[in-house]
This record gives C-alpha cells, sequence and structure tokens, in this order.
C-alpha cells in the first residue's frame, strides 16, 4: 500500500503536507500548490494495482476530465488528473471543514438543518447526473462541510467505476452496503435512482439519529434493505414534520419506480417543505386512506346538515335517498383505498405483514466462485421473501463430501454448480466479492 510522507513533491507540482483520510480504493492528503504556496488542494492517489487494465485505466481518466465541466456550488472541484504507469491520482478542492459523518455523532439534527442539507447535497446530484454521471458511493463521509454551513458532494469519479472485473478485490465491491440500493444488492446494476436511495438513508439517519437498517455485517445490510419494514420516520423521529418524513421514505422506496425519478423532482419537494408547502410528490397510501375516510364523514356530514336544516324526511325507499347513495359512494372509495393500501403492505418482498422469521429457506444465489475460493454475491431472494442463512451475520461454510454437500453450522446444505467446479469452495458467507463467471443455486439437505 502507497504511503506518501509528509514533505514528499508530487507530480512535479504538489507538495504532501498530511494524511487526511484513506479508503478501499485510495488515500487522501492534504497538499499545497508550489506554484502558489498559499493554495492547499486535497490529493486522492489510488492504492496501486486498484484499476488493473487498460479500459479501467481510460474510463476512470474520462470519469475524472469529466467531471472537470462540473461547476456547482455543492460540487468539490477537480482540477488535474495523474496517470504514471501504475499510479493514478488526481488533485481537487480542498473542504476544511469535517464532513456530515462527525456532524451526525453529534446526534439527531432538526428539521431545518435536514431539509438545508438534502436540498443541497440533491442539487448536486442533479447536476452530476445531467452530466451523465452516477455517483454510486454517496454517503456521509463524502459529503464535505464547510466552515460557512454549505455541504459539498466528492468522490463521485472514483465510485462510478464498478466493472468488479477490472478491478482487485480491494476495489471489487463499488460502494458502502448501508447505503446500497436494493436494485443494486438484487442485480448488481443501477441508475442514478441509486443516488437518491442513498440520500434517503442519509436523510432518515440525520433526522433519527439512528440507523434504518437493524444488521451489524455487510452482508446482512445488503439483504435487509430488500424487504421494506424499516421503522417509519416518524416514530423514530417524532419532531420530524410529516412533510419530510413522506420525502426521506419515498427517497428510500424499495420498488425503484415508485422512489423519486430524479434528484431535481426532490428538490423540488425539499423547496416546498422548506416554505411552509405540502410537498407535491411524497404523499404515501396512508395519507390518501386518511383522505378516503376524511371523505366518508364529510359526504355523510353535508347530506345530514342540508336535511336537517329545512326540517325535510325524504319519502322515498332509505337505498334510493341522495345520502345513502353518498355515503356508500364514500364506502366504496375507502374500500378501494383499503385495498391499494393492503396490496402495497403485501407486495412481493415486504415484510410488513409477513414477516420472514429467522431461519434457513430454500432459494437462488447468483454470483461465482472467485479466485481465492470466496463466495459471491448477487442476489439472495424465495418465494417466502428472503433468504435468511441461520439468521446469523455470517456462517462458516464448508465441504463435507464430494457429492457437493456442504456443511453450515449444525445444518447441512446441497450445492450445486453450473459453470464452475465444486471442488475448493469455502469460506466465510461474510467474505463475498463480485463478480459474473457462474450460478448456483443452495437449499437445506434432506435428513440422511
Amino acid at each position: 500500500m502507497l504511503e506518501l510522507k509528509p514533505g514528499i513533491e508530487f507530480g512535479g507540482r504538489y507538495t504532501i503536507l498530511n494524511p487526511i483520510g484513506a479508503g478501499g480504493m485510495g488515500a487522501v492528503y492534504v497538499a499545497r500548490d508550489n506554484s502558489h504556496p498559499e493554495f492547499l488542494v486535497a490529493l486522492k492517489v489510488l492504492y496501486p494495482g486498484v484499476i488493473k487494465t487498460r479500459e479501467a485505466r481510460e474510463r476512470f481518466r474520462s470519469e475524472i476530465v469529466a467531471s472537470y465541466r462540473l461547476n456547482h456550488p455543492n460540487i468539490v472541484r477537480a482540477y488535474e488528473y495523474f496517470d504514471q504507469q501504475d499510479l493514478q491520482a488526481y488533485a481537487m478542492e480542498y473542504i476544511d471543514g469535517g464532513d456530515l459523518f462527525q456532524r451526525m455523532k453529534e446526534g439527531p439534527m432538526g428539521a431545518t438543518e435536514v431539509i438545508r442539507i438534502m436540498k443541497q447535497v440533491a442539487s448536486a446530484l442533479a447536476a452530476i447526473h445531467a452530466e451523465g454521471i452516477v455517483h454510486r458511493d454517496l454517503k456521509p463521509e463524502n459529503i464535505l462541510m464547510t466552515k460557512k454551513g454549505s455541504v459539498k458532494v466528492t468522490d463521485f469519479g472514483v465510485a462510478r467505476m464498478k466493472d468488479s472485473s477490472t478491478l482487485t478485490q480491494a476495489g471489487a465491491m463499488v460502494g458502502t452496503p448501508k447505503y446500497l440500493s436494493p436494485e443494486y444488492v438484487e442485480t448488481g446494476e443501477c441508475d442514478h435512482r441509486g443516488d437518491i436511495y442513498a440520500l434517503g438513508v442519509i436523510g432518515y439517519e440525520m433526522i433519527s439519529g439512528a440507523s434504518p437498517f437493524r444488521s451489524d455485517s455487510k452482508v446482512s445490510l445488503m439483504v435487509e434493505r430488500l424487504r421494506t419494514d424499516f421503522p417509519p420516520v416518524r416514530r423514530v423521529a417524532k419532531h420530524c414534520p410529516p412533510g419530510l418524513a413522506g420525502i426521506i421514505e419515498r427517497a428510500m422506496a424499495v420498488n425503484i419506480h415508485k422512489r423519486y425519478q430524479s434528484a431535481a423532482e426532490l428538490v423540488a419537494d425539499l423547496e416546498l417543505i422548506e416554505q411552509g408547502k405540502e410537498p407535491l410528490n411524497a404523499a404515501s397510501a396512508e395519507r390518501h386512506l386518511s383522505a378516503a375516510i376524511s371523505s366518508v364523514f364529510t359526504a355523510r356530514n353535508a347530506v345530514r346538515a342540508i336535511s336537517g336544516a329545512f326540517g325535510l324526511r325524504d319519502p322515498r325507499p332509505w337505498y334510493r335517498r341522495p345520502q345513502t347513495i353518498a355515503f356508500g359512494s364514500a364506502m366504496l372509495a375507502l374500500a378501494l383505498s383499503l385495498v391499494l393500501l393492503t396490496a402495497n403492505l403485501l407486495r412481493f418482498g415486504s415484510t410488513s405483514i409477513w414477516a420472514v422469521p429467522e431461519g434457513s429457506y430454500k432459494g437462488v444465489i447468483s454470483g461465482v466462485l472467485a479466485d481465492n475460493s470466496q463466495y459471491a454475491l448477487r442476489l439472495w431472494r424465495t418465494n417466502a421473501g428472503l433468504f435468511v442463512l441461520l439468521g446469523k451475520s455470517h456462517c462458516p461454510v464448508a465441504p463435507v463430501d464430494r457429492s457437493g454437500r456442504f456443511s453450515c453450522g449444525d445444518l447441512q446444505f446441497a450445492l450445486s454448480v453450473s459453470s464452475i467446479e465444486r471442488g475448493g469452495a469455502s469460506g466465510l458467507i461474510e467474505e463475498l466479492s463480485w463478480g459474473t463467471k457462474g450460478r448456483w443455486s443452495i437449499a437445506e439437505a434432506p435428513e440422511r
């Protein structure tokens, strides 16, 4: 792993001052521009070997060059790109103010601050997406905060590289498990709406001071988001206005088509609630149900009031009276709303009503055996809702015999593999990496 010492000159232009952070793909240093000593930059240096092919190298360069076009107050500016044999780096704007993760450690935030931060980040995402760039690793650590209170999104150039065949294991899984969108966990693919999902999770954490997910391990975190039973925002943050809660929950919708379809749409709703108005796009099924219930009593009471005011008694049979017809119509609307709400809660993958208990389920895992015999994961799904291996965060897996039978804890599993050989598969379920070489299914082995 490359480590640059303070005082070293980099790229013939910058002098390293000190390290300010490190991640799975590289380290970040604050450096001084030798031609302008008062000018500081943040220098991100990728670890040697992270980019393995010429194609990945060219794509990374093109992503950084594309970022030069972004000129937005909530995006960290990129200044210069370096590519020397097995070393890639780029210089960018230095922000001396910490990041959102540090601010969130202080506890739940007020609605006004959450709205302000979410609106700035969404505005930055809108500009990034307009250039055809998807961040793919939006998280509090990548949202920098200036001393004046504004925020700046960073690190979208590196996050865009997603082809695992061109990366080493250190960079094989693009994104942070807690903020990965359900469709990325499920299929390995996502578009700009994956960034919107990540911002929804961040908004949830800012307003509540807690994660919407309960799992601790990386694998369980990835699987858990395929369920939709995270606690509603206003249950964990009673100070959160209904409008903001609706915005956060829509941004976090598991169904990608029910999520905000653009960051600009999200910005528009945040601006509305900032002005004390109702958001246009954050209505929930529960709100429609409440409106339907209200309409029942409004229609009934209005008919009663009019009749009572004039002392009239309708001579027609009760089932032909206007108030009966109005009340029946309202009840029909209520019934339809209940059906829609129930359908929403019972859609595939939901555990709001059908909670999946801990245990082992028959299911399918799509993925590969990596070169180092670790398991790769692209999809855990079953007819029961989710595949939860013994309800544990990880489980040692080892072959039992040549028939394809594997053990996991006290249980044995039958493992059938296609496109790859059965031998030598062992490791921990939490030791996952991404790949594209094969497919296998796993089911609990029958008792002998």
